[in-house]
């Protein structure tokens, strides 16, 4: 599939849901927009305050494909879906880095493709972005499988039907290793141990 064809892919995605009830999160601090490292995730972020104008949250409805299409390898779509007490967050949307890193996902629930050791902290950050209808940017280091150090940036964006309450969250993806090239395939499924967290913020809007 083309990138604009993605792109377009990420944009037409409709599927309702439900208020929900978040369990507690883990520590956020707020911070502003330029904590952000990534010149591409600036550029994400600076697009969803514009989309979102005076409301507290843009509607994914108000997303265009064309303007994604740089990007669109590294950005997963996710619909908020309600389980219990808990919410659980189905993975509409995929691009070609996304499948590379994590496997195989179409279809799945985001927890069901984190291994054990980050998806308790993987799932808190994604309960901040849905529970204070926020951004969220966290940088955590893990090591691909020759032991190359890798820095992980992940930024979540939460749309509104409503305007109010979250019902998807787009998440957008960087890896960079101070070492240079390294093995992408199934990185964050492989880690032999919890990533460690240099950054986990919630951005002020």
């Amino acid at each position: 599939m083309a990138g604009a064809a993605r792109a377009r892919a990420v944009c037409e995605l409709t599927s309702p849901c439900r208020t929900l009830h978040l369990p507690p999160a883990m520590q956020f601090d707020p911070a502003p927009p330029d904590v952000i490292r990534s010149v591409r995730h600036r550029w994400l972020f600076e697009y969803w305050n514009r989309l979102r104008g005076p409301a507290r949250l843009p509607a994914s409805r108000t997303l265009v494909a064309d303007d994604l299409t740089r990007m669109v390898d590294a950005l997963m779509f996710c619909d908020v879906v309600q389980n219990g007490s808990a919410p659980r967050l189905l993975i509409r949307f995929r691009g070609q880095r996304i499948l590379e890193t994590y496997g195989e996902c179409d279809g799945k629930y985001l927890d069901e493709t984190l291994p054990d050791v980050s998806r308790e902290a993987t799932l808190a950050a994604y309960a901040q972005a849905i529970g204070e209808r926020a951004p969220v940017y966290t940088v955590a280091q893990t090591f691909d499988p020759a032991g190359k150090p890798v820095d992980f940036e992940r930024l979540l964006l939460p749309f509104s039907r409503d305007g109010e309450g979250v019902d998807r969250v787009l998440t957008a993806l960087e890896w960079v290793s101070i070492e240079g090239a390294f093995e992408r395939d199934e990185l964050l499924r492989r880690q032999p141990a919890a990533p460690r967290y240099s950054v986990r913020a919630r951005i002020a809007v």
